[in-house]
């Protein structure tokens, strides 16, 4: 069964390069590590950089809300049209 070990130990010529073996892409134990960033980073939002983003996503979802509201409108007022 040589196609089984796709992510094994063991190094094959074209990962000769490679510095440490991976046995998986991510170890749940890296996964855990960056949800974990991610998690404390969303709770602090004192952080520069995510009040920005947080800015701008609320931004963008206004913008969206008052798309939707305007199409809303819009439909219902053909609707009220038509009946």
């Amino acid at each position: 069964m040589r196609g089984r070990g796709r992510w094994n130990t063991q190094r094959t010529p074209e990962h000769s390069d490679w510095s440490t073996p991976m046995p998986q892409p991510f170890s749940g134990r890296q996964i855990r590590a960056a949800g974990s960033v991610v998690a404390t980073s969303v709770a602090d939002g004192a952080s520069a950089t995510m009040s920005v983003r947080r800015r701008a996503l609320s931004v963008m979802i206004r913008r969206a809300g008052a798309v939707g509201n305007e199409h809303l409108a819009q439909t219902s007022r053909r609707g009220a049209a038509t009946s």
